[in-house]
């Protein structure tokens, strides 16, 4: 994730979620109505089939996992995709954290880009988080990977194991079943 990053428009988690509600509901509506793992290879299809974006894989450099540009292409790389193949959580939150980007954030750079010649980055610590790209681009891969209807069913289910349940019913890290659980028991939905 980057140090240095562009003011995007306000977006509430609820706005977010309700993003990512439509594009479940779009194209993997029952992933709303019972547990199950998207599959984040077709959705990174669907990119650009449905949504005019490029998506790809490329080797990018420096460890970076993946990559957004305001004309289109939305990369990961070869390592990155390598693991969502094989079912890897952290890799599948990846693909779908940039694939948020091209969603979203890409019509807002190019616009800034060709309106100015010059996109302003600011540190991550001086902007609010509504205005965070990469949070905004993390609560959509959470709410994606693990939608609250079904999140719901799991966690009342759970047999004393929530964080595992999590992991296993959506193929996600421990570290995004933990967080999402985490927000989840906040907002007194279990």
């Amino acid at each position: 994730m980057s140090t240095y990053v562009p003011r995007v428009a306000p977006k509430s988690k609820r706005q977010i979620e309700e993003e990512a509600a439509s594009v479940l509901s779009s194209h993997f509506p029952e992933l709303l109505r019972s547990p199950g793992r998207l599959d984040v290879l077709e959705f990174w299809e669907i990119l650009g089939d449905c949504y005019g974006l490029r998506p790809g894989v490329d080797d990018l450099s420096d460890g970076t996992e993946g990559m957004t540009w305001p004309d289109g292409r939305v990369l990961v790389n070869e390592d990155t995709y390598r693991r969502v193949v094989r079912g890897n959580g952290r890799a599948r939150f990846t693909m779908c954290h940039e694939a948020y980007h091209g969603l979203m954030h890409r019509d807002q750079i190019r616009s800034v880009l060709v309106d100015t010649g010059e996109l302003a980055l600011f540190r991550r610590t001086e902007l609010k988080p509504a205005v965070d790209p990469e949070r905004q681009a993390n609560v959509f891969a959470a709410s994606i990977l693990m939608p609250w209807p079904a999140m719901k069913m799991v966690l009342r289910e759970a047999a004393g194991k929530p964080i595992e349940d999590v992991m296993y019913f959506f193929g996600v890290s421990m570290t995004a079943a933990a967080i999402r659980i985490r927000e989840f028991k906040k907002r007194r939905d279990i």
